[in-house]
């Protein structure tokens, strides 16, 4: 059984956490969610043991950063009912304090975004 490289995780937390798209340690974590070495698109169960392996407050952060990888050119299943980020989002909704309605909002326009990027054949990386 495949599962979700431990630094992959990390690197999305990184993102999610970082609201400058631009800083230096997000930037250095885009590339290596942006990189190829693995598979995407993991069935629900692999993010559920990430998930079940993380601490509170780094489960909206990895639903972040996994919102923003849908908008990479190779990160696969951009947009579809089997986006990683679904696997995710139940529990970012369980545990701890919840997703905030200004988080909410801000993740359905990149979730939009990336579902339009994959019909025109553009690709977005901002937030």
């Amino acid at each position: 059984m495949e599962t979700i490289p431990p630094d992959l995780a990390r690197a999305l937390i990184i993102v999610g956490r970082e609201r400058d798209l631009t800083a230096p340690s997000c930037v250095e974590a885009l590339l290596r969610v942006a990189s190829k070495e693995e598979p995407r698109g993991w069935h629900w169960s692999h993010w559920n043991l990430v998930c079940d392996r993380l601490q509170d407050d780094d489960l909206l952060p990895l639903l972040r950063g996994l919102t923003i990888a849908a908008t990479l050119p190779n990160w696969e299943f951009i947009g579809s009912s089997v986006a990683d980020w679904r696997w995710v989002e139940p529990h970012a909704r369980n545990r701890g304090p919840g997703i905030s309605e200004a988080d909410e909002d801000w993740m359905k326009a990149i979730q939009s975004l990336a579902h339009r990027s994959l019909q025109d054949g553009v690709y977005h990386v901002r937030a």
